[in-house]
C-alpha cells in the first residue's frame, strides 16, 4: 500500500484528480481505499498531495455519506467486530 500511495502522491502533485482535471470514478475507488487505509493503526508515509486531495473529497456530500459514515477499523479485531455488528 505504501508504494501505491507514493505513486498516487506523485501523480496528485501534478493533477487535481486521478483522471486529471476532473473528478472521476478513479477518485471514488481511491477515496475508499485511502479512507480505509488511514484508519489502520500502522506507519504511513508523508503524503501531502494525497492529504489535500482527500480533503477535497471530504467536501463532497456523497463521499461523506457513502464512505465516511461507514466505520473504519484500525486492526483485524476491529474488522471482525464491525462485521459482526453489521450482520
Amino acid at each position: 500500500a505504501i508504494d501505491a500511495l507514493k505513486i498516487a502522491d506523485a501523480h496528485l502533485a501534478r493533477h487535481d484528480w486521478f483522471a486529471g482535471s476532473s473528478f472521476s470514478f478513479g477518485d471514488i475507488v481511491m477515496g475508499v481505499f485511502v479512507w480505509r487505509y488511514l484508519g489502520l493503526d500502522c506507519t504511513k508515509p508523508d503524503m501531502p498531495n494525497v492529504r489535500d486531495w482527500l480533503e477535497a473529497l471530504e467536501e463532497r456530500e456523497a463521499f461523506r455519506e457513502a464512505v465516511m459514515d461507514v466505520p473504519r477499523a484500525k486492526n483485524l479485531e476491529d474488522w471482525n467486530r464491525i462485521e459482526k455488528e453489521s450482520a
